[in-house]
């Protein structure tokens, strides 16, 4: 018995791609037109998804596990909660989306574009930010704990309450960026003459703010 599975639009349900399958799982769909696509709370674990257009597609409470989505374009779509640690996302396009408490633990998304996406409580721990553009994201109490962001660009950014312990924040573009409430240990590292008591960050061991050079510990 032939078994396959459709994909199909959000809105008017039309269907964009059939996978002559049981499973999404390790499905092929690179660089298919899959706009507006309804792939909510499907298993997508490390299916081929790369330079896919899956702009304002709903991907809520997706499993993205180890998935190839480089160079793929997600703009303005839906993955909140979805799970994506360790999903290759390296220059994707993600303007505008929607990832609220999606997982993106060790996730790579170097060179990706995430510009005014919504990352409220999102797990980016280990994730490889480099070069990543995140200017006017919103990160409130977003988990960044040991996430590599040398070169990425955080201007006008939200970080209000997020977790920096243990970081990685080598970039001049963080002086713009909100931090009221972020929390940060001994080995963040801040860029050249932050000041950490304008800024409103807070270290949990009650040590006083001050200024610091780019690259001191504090």
């Amino acid at each position: 018995m032939c078994v396959m599975i459709e994909i199909r639009h959000i809105e008017t349900d039309a269907i964009l791609a059939r996978v002559d399958a049981d499973t999404l799982q390790q499905a092929d769909l690179r660089g298919r037109d899959l706009a507006g696509a309804n792939l909510a709370r499907r298993d997508l674990r490390r299916a081929k998804l790369s330079g896919a257009f899956l702009g304002g597609a709903d991907l809520t409470e997706a499993l993205l596990s180890h998935t190839f989505l480089e160079g793929a374009d997600l703009r303005e779509a839906t993955l909140e909660r979805a799970s994506a640690g360790n999903a290759f996302l390296r220059g994707a396009m993600l303007f505008r989306a929607k990832l609220a408490g999606a997982d993106l633990a060790s996730a790579d998304l170097r060179g990706a574009i995430l510009s005014s996406c919504d990352l409220s409580g999102a797990n980016l721990q280990n994730a490889r930010l480099q070069g990543t553009s995140l200017n006017g994201a919103f990160l409130r109490r977003a988990v960044l704990r040991n996430a590599f962001l040398r070169g990425a660009d955080l201007e006008g950014a939200f970080l209000i309450g997020a977790d920096l312990q243990n970081d990685r924040v080598l970039s001049e573009s963080w002086k713009s960026a909100n931090f009221a409430g972020s929390i940060y240990d001994d080995s963040t590292l801040w860029p050249s003459g932050f000041d950490l008591k304008r800024a409103g960050v807070v270290k949990p061991s009650g040590t006083r703010h001050g200024t610091v050079k780019q690259g001191e510990k504090r």
